[in-house]
């Protein structure tokens, strides 16, 4: 099996998700609920709307990354347990440094999925041990959110992990891919063009015709 189809194998579709499928980190679960608070009907929610206030408690573990190409994004904030991974400041650097290299065509594709759809995601990671590397695992979440321009252009998420670090840096490896599609209210609905037309007609005034008297001879010559 060729590195393509592994990632591919791992990839887990879910059209009807539901959150008691898997527990969430507090952390993960407290941006999320963020993110829908900030949602006007079921429009994204925007970059600029964010405040740290709301997600005080989930600062150290989340981060904001603005699209720069189809399939790569790039850090514009990141929280202090992701420096802590990395052994340095990420910000300004690309998500895909985070990952292990056998790992970014599928963060690649995931990326334009989450803004092209858009979809949010939900990743679980691991980081396989090695001398003075314990083994480490972990859980993403990335939430989709529009730029000044009001384009699905910025994603807010989240990492979190379990276990010590040991040598630095450290990069993860992607165990399963969750796409939480978006509800479908998200899409205006059909116009119903068929209903419109039995209305007018059924309202529409039609004249009755006219009677006409026709006269017989009865008389025959």
């Amino acid at each position: 099996m060729g590195l393509a189809e592994r990632h591919e194998a791992r990839i887990i579709m879910l059209s009807d998700y539901r959150a008691q499928d898997q527990a969430e980190p507090d952390a993960l679960a407290l941006l999320r609920r963020a993110w829908t608070d900030l949602r006007s009907g079921h429009a994204l929610p925007a970059r600029a709307a964010l405040e740290p206030r709301r997600i005080g408690p989930a600062l150290a573990s989340a981060f904001i990354v603005e699209r720069i190409a189809p399939g790569q994004a790039r850090l514009r904030v990141a929280g202090a347990r992701l420096g802590a991974l990395m052994g340095m400041e990420l910000r300004g650097m690309p998500l895909s440094a985070l990952f292990e290299l056998d790992a970014r065509d599928a963060l690649a594709d995931l990326l334009c999925d989450v803004f092209d759809a858009p979809c949010a995601a939900r990743l679980t990671l691991a980081a396989a041990p090695g001398f003075g590397r314990p083994a480490l695992s972990g859980d993403m979440l990335l939430l989709p959110m529009t730029d000044r321009d009001g384009a699905p252009n910025c994603a807010l998420g989240g990492l979190v992990w379990q276990g010590t670090p040991g040598r630095l840096p450290r990069r993860l490896g992607i165990e399963t891919i969750r796409r939480l599609p978006l509800p479908a209210q998200d899409k205006p609905a059909a116009p119903q063009p068929a209903r419109f037309e039995m209305a007018e007609a059924a309202t529409e005034f039609r004249p009755r015709p006219q009677l006409r008297v026709v006269a017989s001879n009865a008389s025959a010559d």
